[in-house]
């Protein structure tokens, strides 16, 4: 390498703000003339030299004793201004004069200006000349002092205020003072001519940050060194960073220019660092040239997510940027400033892929995830995989698949076409409706399985909006199946409402109704539903009760519901109206009206009524339907019907007239609840036959009733009875009637007109079979003395039963007069009185007669 040439290389490579200096020293060491007539013309023709660059300078004083200044320096590349001085002072070495051979031993700089942008343009277009001076040597190269040096950079400026050239044996070193960004400037190091130009321990300090650098600079230029603690949010104006670069950086530093481009790379520690809104850490390889940044995540998180990849800058007028990241354990919180649609999320991704491009306020590309467990909107979702298309880092289109409470769920959206707001489109068609209760109704409890489709709107401002349907063609709730649930409602985070509810229940009947639920926003939401109910079953009602079907029900009801209070434990009320249909057949109410009240598993009754036998029939008290159901109930009988109550189970009872009233309750276990009966009545008649002061006190475990207590007066005599039935169809009957002193001619006028008979008998009637089946009536009795067509017997027992249809058979022992009689036969009932046949069975002593 040449000396010129070497000269060349120190005054453009390394001295750039000092370019000035470096055009005098080149004419004082050329061994030129030193006359002033002569100064200022040397310069322009060794400028003129190289192409494209010029030289303009003010008066130029001095003689080779004191030396020369040259004022108003400046120097132009085309017509753009690269530098200018104010002065620049040259002392030349007596010694040299003496020996005819001048060289400066002093140079000082004054006010230097130089426009780095300008500068590094012209350096690039700049064609340089190859010298053949052999001669030169650094060893000439003369004390240089700079003050007040300005390097005008585009992102901040470079003030000198004080820098020093010392020349020494095959070096020169350098040291100066100044400030770079309002930031304490020190610079130094040696700059060493053997094999070429070197650079050895240069150093530079900003602030807390320093670089040091060792290695060649020509012929290849080629350095290393170390980077410690560079703040980027300072050096970001100076190097063109893109905007909302933070952090300290330490690096290793290697560069070079191959081809006249400039490489850098290193290996480095970001601390702190926040990338346009991406806080980053950890340890990364980095590379960039004149035009791109790439940085390559070694040891590294975003955020707190570990990170690999790599992620690009394109230095350009509107900085670029290309993404290409996979990270884990990402938490939607810490992303909502870099990509606002994650907003609508909650939770951690477990895997997060990037790949996006263009500038770094507008990214497109596709970002994919996956997730164990997360919220949208506030629903939780687990197992989910999806993909967002992002556009301009604000529109997107989402598709992502997942489970919600057990269930399959598709979520399909993105932001509205405006770009204001976003869309989401859920389904699922396997809900757990049992899962999804314990959410939005614990107090319901809820199973099945539906159909659910879901709209979530998200405005600009973040107001959320719901707007959902469920449909299931099976379902429980409060225990109870229904069928053909339909759902309609709409709502946001705070609350939602069902403007549509409707099911059908078992065995016929249809539930509609709507409402609220309200402030799940808090630890209490609540709910309020209200609603009617057409052609309710009693099978249906009684199904609540008991798994068993006593009444056997067939009527049906209308009614008016609600559902309020808190959503763990609403409180649910009823308002039932029957039809003017029976019941059942075993207890044929009608026109049936129940108020009730469900709340903490009891459902309380009141004011219930219903018509039965033509009389009425009040109700009140509480169900118990956690664990086995239980009943506490209690109700009254007014003016019950004989003529109605004497058909009932089919018993081939006289009609009867009169009035029965009376009190009952039901408690205990549902399924088989006790009953307890009080029955009363001042006159009742059957047919011709009539009891007064009626009263009846029973009892037992349905379907099982036992007549505790019976008691009635016939004429003058006193009744009792006792006995059992089982109320279910084709239940067993087993009753005992009891009377004393019997008027047996007021049961003649009753049963036998016409028939002629008196005296008084103790008798018993006993009833036998199944309930609406076959029964059998018997009765027997004793007396002391009866007439008949005024023949007296005595000591009298007779028995009499059914025989076919109005007839009975009869047996009858006694005696008449001294002899025995013994007569069987039947009777027959006719309008003037009986018809009899009879045989005797044993031989009447007609003389003892």
């Amino acid at each position: 390498m040449t000396a010129g040439k070497k000269k060349k290389t120190l005054s453009l490579l390394f001295l750039l703000p000092l370019i000035v200096i470096g055009f005098f020293s080149f004419f004082l060491l050329s061994g030129k003339d030193v006359a002033v007539s002569t100064y200022k013309q040397t310069i322009q023709n060794m400028i003129s030299d190289t192409p494209g660059w010029s030289f303009d300078a003010g008066p130029i004083s001095g003689n080779p004793v004191t030396g020369y200044v040259a004022e108003d320096i400046s120097i132009f590349y085309g017509e753009k201004e690269i530098a200018r001085a104010k002065s620049l002072a040259v002392r030349l070495s007596l010694l040299s004069l003496v020996r005819g051979n001048p060289e400066a031993s002093r140079v000082t700089v004054r006010e230097v200006f130089l426009s780095a942008e300008e500068f590094f343009t012209a350096l690039r277009e700049t064609d340089f000349p190859s010298s053949e001076d052999e001669d030169a040597s650094l060893e000439h190269f003369p004390v240089v002092v700079l003050t007040s040096a300005l390097l005008s950079a585009p992102g901040g400026d470079i003030l000198l205020e004080n820098f020093r050239l010392s020349p020494g044996e095959g070096s020169i070193t350098f040291a100066g003072r100044g400030k770079l960004l309002n930031l304490p400037l020190e610079i130094g190091g040696s700059l060493v001519a053997e094999d070429g130009l070197s650079v050895s321990n240069a150093y530079l300090k900003a602030g807390e940050a320093v670089l040091t650098l060792s290695g060649s600079l020509s012929p290849e230029v080629t350095l290393e060194g170390n980077l410690e603690k560079l703040s980027l949010q300072q050096i970001a104006p100076l190097v063109a960073l893109p905007s909302g670069v933070e952090g300290t950086l330490s690096s290793t530093v290697f560069l070079s220019r191959p081809g006249g481009s400039l490489l850098l790379s290193g290996e480095g520690m970001l601390t702190e660092g926040n990338i346009s809104g991406l806080e980053t850490d950890g340890k990364f390889f980095w590379s960039a040239d004149g035009g791109k940044l790439t940085l390559d995540p070694e040891e590294a998180t975003v955020f707190s997510s570990p990170v690999r990849g790599n992620l690009s800058f394109f230095f350009d007028e509107k900085p670029q940027a290309e993404m290409n990241l996979f990270l884990k354990n990402v938490r939607f919180d810490e992303w909502t400033d870099f990509f606002p649609w994650l907003s609508s999320a909650e939770g951690t991704l477990s895997t997060l892929n990037v790949s996006l491009t263009g500038p770094l306020d507008r990214l497109s590309g596709p970002v994919r995830f996956s997730a164990s467990n997360i919220l949208v909107t506030g629903i939780p979702v687990t197992e989910v995989k999806g993909a967002v298309d992002l556009e301009d880092s604000e529109r997107f289109v989402l598709q992502t698949a997942g489970r919600w409470q057990g269930s399959p769920l598709t979520v399909d959206g993105g932001s509205e076409p405006n770009g204001k707001g976003l869309r989401f489109l859920l389904r699922s068609e396997a809900l757990d409706l049992k899962k999804a209760g314990v959410i939005y109704g614990p107090g319901l409890s809820l199973e099945g399985m539906g159909t659910a489709d879901g709209k979530i709107l998200l405005s600009e401002g973040g107001e959320l909006q719901l707007i959902g349907f469920l449909k299931t063609p099976k379902f429980s709730l409060l225990g109870t199946k229904g069928e053909n649930l339909s759902v309609a409602f709409t709502g946001n985070e705070k609350k939602l409402d069902f403007s549509s509810i409707s099911l059908k229940i078992p065995g016929g009947g249809e539930l509609s109704g709507s409402g609220k639920i309200s402030a799940l926003d808090t630890k209490e939401p609540g709910m309020n539903f209200t609603g009617t109910g057409k052609n309710i079953s009693a099978s249906f009602l009684e199904s609540l009760l008991s798994k068993s079907s006593i009444l056997d029900g067939k009527g049906t009801f209308d009614l008016q519901w609600s559902l309020s209070g808190p959503l763990e434990k609403p409180a649910a009320s009823f308002q039932l109206r029957g039809k003017d249909t029976p019941l059942s057949p075993l207890l044929p109410l009608r026109k049936v009206a129940l108020n009730g009240k469900y709340s903490g598993n009891k459902l309380l009754l009141s004011d219930g009524s219903a018509s039965l036998f033509g009389g009425q029939v009040s109700l009140g008290g509480e169900v118990t339907l956690s664990g086995a159901p239980s009943l506490d109930l209690r109700g009254k009988i007014s003016e019950l019907s004989l003529g109605a109550l004497s058909a009932l189970g089919g018993a081939e009872l006289p009609k009867g007239k009169g009035a029965i009233s009376g009190e009952f309750s039901l408690t205990g276990r549902a399924d088989s609840p006790k009953i307890f009966l009080t029955l009363a009545a001042p006159s009742l008649s059957l047919e011709d036959t009539t009891l007064e002061d009626l009263r009846l006190t029973a009892e037992g475990i349905l379907p099982t009733l036992k007549i505790e207590d019976f008691s009635a007066r016939f004429g003058k005599s006193l009744l009792n009875a006792s006995g059992s039935v089982n109320l279910e169809k084709g239940g067993s009957v087993n009753m005992k009637a009891f009377g004393k002193e019997l008027d047996l001619r007021t049961l003649a006028a009753t049963f036998f007109p016409g028939a002629p008979l008196g005296g008084s008998m103790d008798g018993e009637i006993s009833l036998t079979g199944t309930l609406g089946g076959k029964q059998t009536l018997l009765f027997s009795g004793t007396s002391p003395l009866v007439t008949l067509h005024g023949i007296l017997l005595e000591n009298m027992k007779v028995t009499l039963k059914p025989k076919g249809q109005d007839r009975f058979a009869f047996s009858l022992e006694g005696l008449l007069g001294a002899s025995n009689l013994a007569l069987a036969g039947e009777l027959e009932p006719t309008d003037d009185g009986a018809a009899f046949s009879i045989k005797t069975s044993k031989k009447i002593d007609i003389a003892a007669t």
